[in-house]
């Protein structure tokens, strides 16, 4: 039996200003210059208990029950425009599922899920205040099948389906279902590989909208005390069908919408531990979309991590991101981040 405990707090402040100019969609010019600021407050309290139990040398029982409570405020003022919202989010999940050991190379877990969420949310603006208070029911069930036909060989097939009763936005869903095989090879202690495939398909019956997705992954990675390294190659096709019936006063259209989108990601991360007291990182990401929208996205990541005398930890990281998505907008960023802790 385990139980763990999370409660996080969040107080942030932002400013904004934007400048655009150009023409617009009847050809005549046009230039801006808005600014505002706006903020948060964010509680949120998890509990999690679980517990396993062995009804014999072959199978056990388990069972995983959360609860998670989130509080959040927040305004925002933009061009003369002010607006502030209220958010009370309670949910309580509960999952069972059994583990079957049927060979000494053969695993199958399964189980069921349950879940029940409370939304209540207050929005204030210059168009009039908008209550909500919306309960929605979730359930699902999962399988896998772990096989390890040789000592250095092991096969995962998991599949998984989950449906919810009245999901709080159209651009939910109401459906889900995934299934995903993956291969995993180490040949010596330090190299292995690993290569998999998954299929999701999702849809909402209320609002009229399929989605299709398949992806394919291959990662090659190098363990040791010291120096870990892992580089991956990943593709994502993702196909959407969308039957949107628009109601006009007396008249009634469908608008029949496809998307598509065709995914390359590319990643490096290298973590070196120097010494007991400071480690390097560093990681490269690539991604790359081409289908309904053309968009790229490189992002270079460098740091380390060292620990102070009195368990004070302190982390400091760079980040180089570019990112582009024709023919609307393209951007730099360089950022630093600095973290303080403490290790008990």
């Amino acid at each position: 039996l385990s139980a763990d405990f999370l409660f996080t707090k969040l107080d942030m402040d932002t400013d904004a200003e934007e400048r655009s100019g150009g023409n617009d969609f009847t050809g005549t010019p046009f230039e801006r210059h808005e600014s505002g600021e706006g903020g948060a407050d964010r509680d949120i309290r998890q509990v999690i208990l679980s517990s396993l139990f062995d009804l014999s040398e072959r199978f056990t029982l388990t069972a995983d029950w959360r609860m998670r409570e989130l509080s959040q405020d927040g305004f925002v003022g933009f061009d003369g425009l002010d607006a502030s919202s209220d958010w009370e989010i309670d949910s309580n999940s509960l999952s069972i599922g059994v583990v079957a050991r049927l060979a000494r190379m053969l695993t199958m877990s399964g189980g069921l899920s349950l879940e029940e969420r409370e939304t209540d949310q207050i929005v204030i603006s210059s168009e009039g205040d908008h209550k909500l208070r919306e309960t929605v029911d979730s359930e699902g069930y999962w399988l896998e099948i772990n096989y390890r036909p040789i000592r250095n060989l092991n096969l995962r097939l998991s599949i998984e389906e989950n449906s919810i009763d009245d999901p709080l936005i159209l651009a939910a869903p109401t459906d889900t279902q995934r299934i995903r095989f993956k291969a995993r090879y180490r040949w010596n202690r330090h190299w292995s590989v690993s290569a998999s495939h998954q299929r999701q398909d999702r849809e909402n019956d209320l609002s009229g909208w399929t989605t299709e997705s398949r992806q394919q992954a291959v990662r090659l990675g190098y363990d040791s005390e010291r120096l870990n390294i892992s580089m991956g190659l990943a593709f994502v096709e993702v196909d959407r069908d969308i039957d949107q019936l628009v109601a006009g006063g007396f008249r009634r259209d469908l608008f029949q919408l496809s998307y598509r989108a065709d995914s390359d990601n590319q990643d490096i991360n290298v973590n070196w531990r120097v010494n007991n007291r400071l480690g390097l990182f560093s990681s490269y990401r690539e991604y790359d979309n081409d289908g309904s929208f053309s968009t790229g996205r490189q992002e270079a990541r460098f740091g380390f991590n060292f620990t102070m005398p009195g368990n004070y930890q302190l982390r400091l990281v760079y980040r180089d991101l570019d990112f582009k998505e024709e023919p609307m907008e393209s951007f730099d960023a360089q950022i630093w981040e600095l973290d303080i802790g403490y290790r008990w």
